[in-house]
């Protein structure tokens, strides 16, 4: 199948992919750090694959969702003042 579900960048993974490493991920962490606070910092696509396994959604709910996201996220963007604007020499805003 095709689409943003099952694109590949070359020598990456699509999302069944990244599902299935996170829910080895997950395992690990219930297995190993049980009775320990666990921070995980890491992006949208690995925040949506880790929803989607606890959630149980479908390809379609994946990709329902993720879109809605990205909509909201585009709005977002474009109330920033520093979007156009790197005051601190990089693309993020300053302190």
């Amino acid at each position: 199948q095709e689409g943003p579900y099952s694109y590949c960048y070359p020598q990456g993974e699509d999302m069944l992919m990244v599902r299935s490493r996170n829910r080895d991920w997950l395992g690990m962490l219930t297995r190993d750090f049980r009775e320990k606070r666990v921070l995980a910092v890491t992006h949208h696509e690995n925040i949506l694959a880790l929803r989607a396994n606890l959630e149980r959604w479908s390809r379609e709910t994946f990709i329902r969702v993720d879109e809605e996201e990205s909509r909201h996220q585009n709005k977002r963007d474009k109330q920033r003042p520093y979007k156009n604007h790197a005051p601190h020499g990089n693309n993020a805003p300053g302190p």
